[in-house]
């Protein structure tokens, strides 16, 4: 399990874990997603990106936007997060229908180290498996699981925030995708990965899979996405319109040429 490679933060980073100490709980979890829209626009897109009636899973929770939004769409969320605080702030927060899980997630289970790249509020969102002790300034020995091991089942929509873990990520999930056939949502980013961007995709599509990316209010195939215009081109501004770093994966031929819609 090794460490991503070390980049400028998004607005995650930006967003102070001072919110939690200075607002209520409940408080925090409400309007977060609101603001987070700027940042992630496929979270106000759910009706087009998520089945319904079906369950959902979050992997990397953090402070719980896309949990929250998902819970009021499907039955049950699974919710994993890995950092002690931020769990049970999760544990303190989600409605009824969601599970939190204390844990990571890769193709091995056991436990690693997730480390923190710099003391700063907000650096939650960039917690890491396999940082160096050395370099983080705050480290944890967390409980690691592969998808594949838990009790889930009809799963519909997979959201995968790992800061440069995703194959290995999606590798303890090949039974969970050949079985329930899940709209994977991907935070995929070249400046986390030591592998080229497209190696990651064809992974994925490798599975029967087809890729979406959404650029400026429009679904796009994936085809056309180019890591140097949609990312490296923007390392500068990450929470800018241009940075595209959300990739949806669908089984092949559950959208037409358009890509998805409510309708």
């Amino acid at each position: 399990m090794t460490a991503p490679a070390a980049g400028p933060p998004g607005v995650k980073a930006r967003i102070s874990s001072k919110m939690i100490d200075l607002l209520p709980d409940p408080l925090v979890f409400r309007i977060l997603p609101v603001l987070y829209r700027r940042q992630e626009p496929e979270l106000a897109r759910l009706a087009e990106i998520v089945p319904p009636g079906r369950n959902a899973v979050d992997v990397g929770g953090w402070l719980g936007p896309w949990t929250r939004e998902l819970a009021r769409r499907v039955p049950h969320v699974t919710c994993l997060e890995p950092q002690p605080d931020l769990a049970a702030y999760l544990r303190r927060v989600v409605p009824a229908n969601v599970t939190v899980v204390e844990a990571a997630v890769s193709d091995e289970a056991g436990t690693a180290t997730l480390g923190l790249p710099e003391a700063r509020h907000g650096a939650n969102a960039l917690a890491s498996l396999g940082a160096d002790p050395d370099v983080a300034a705050v480290v944890h020995e967390v409980k690691v699981v592969r998808l594949d091991d838990l009790d889930l089942s009809d799963v519909g929509f997979v959201k995968i925030d790992v800061e440069g873990h995703e194959r290995a990520a999606i590798d303890g999930a090949l039974e969970l995708i050949r079985r329930d056939r899940p709209h994977l949502l991907l935070e995929a980013e070249q400046r986390h990965l030591d592998e080229p961007l497209s190696s990651l995709f064809d992974h994925v599509l490798g599975q029967g899979y087809e890729g979406w990316y959404l650029e400026h209010g429009e679904w796009r195939p994936l085809a056309t996405f180019d890591v140097q215009r949609h990312q490296l081109d923007h390392l500068d501004d990450l929470q800018g319109p241009d940075y595209i770093n959300n990739i949806l994966f669908a089984p092949e031929g559950s959208f037409g040429a358009d890509g998805p819609s409510a309708g």
